[in-house]
């Protein structure tokens, strides 16, 4: 049976659903501990160690459609990570004439 590259994300997310409970609780956790109105909450790259790009991306859609701009952030220095900030309102849709 051939398999198309659609399917094999959406078996793959699946298959590391457990994975993805898991970390969404570690994710959840940090940003209740962390997150106070207005600031960002960083979460350090290891945290999606051993976890397929397309889980994470499948996990961090997930967190996006929830009101939270996500970003990757590359440091050479201090480490990369993934900071999580609230998402701000798109003004231009808030006009009536837009």
């Amino acid at each position: 049976m051939v398999i198309g590259p659609d399917e094999l994300l959406k078996r793959i997310t699946e298959d590391e659903a457990g994975k993805i409970e898991q970390l969404e609780k570690k994710i959840d956790d940090s940003l209740r501990a962390s997150y106070e109105g207005n600031n960002s909450v960083v979460l350090d790259y290891d945290i999606f160690r051993d976890i397929r790009k397309c889980t994470v991306d499948a996990l961090l859609s997930k967190y996006r459609q929830a009101g939270w701009s996500v970003n990757y952030i590359s440091d050479q220095r201090d480490g990369d990570y993934y900071e999580f900030k609230r998402k701000e309102k798109d003004t231009y849709r808030d006009v009536p004439w837009a």
